[in-house]
């Protein structure tokens, strides 16, 4: 599995739950890396459209789905994830990798989750 990393940006504070905007797409710059317990994970989208959010192993392996719309607003946002696969097993320590898909555009960012 080959990961692209797209373009990153300043991110907005979220306002009443609604995406702030942004014309930049992938995860926040300053996101950390390195998470113990739950993950927030906050990226952007620049155009309305179709969003996949993925977790992955370092592997490859598809992990965890977590969010998968039909559509969106273009913005920002930021979601919560407990570090458990689709089958809501936890997973094990180790380096897994967010992919965020929309339309044409594609990013990547390395977590690592210790317990």
């Amino acid at each position: 599995m080959n990961f692209i990393k797209g373009n990153k940006s300043a991110i907005a504070e979220e306002n009443n739950n609604q995406p702030t905007r942004s014309s930049q797409f992938g995860f926040a710059p300053d996101m950390p890396n390195l998470f113990k317990g739950i993950v927030p994970i906050t990226y952007t989208t620049s155009k309305p459209g179709p969003v996949t959010l993925r977790v992955f192993n370092s592997s490859g392996q598809l992990i965890k789905t977590l969010v998968n719309n039909r559509f969106e607003p273009a913005g920002t946002r930021t979601i919560s994830w407990t570090p458990q696969d689709d089958t809501h097993r936890s997973i094990s320590n180790g380096i897994y990798f967010l992919r965020i898909e929309s339309q044409s555009e594609t990013a990547t960012h390395k977590i690592m989750i210790v317990k």
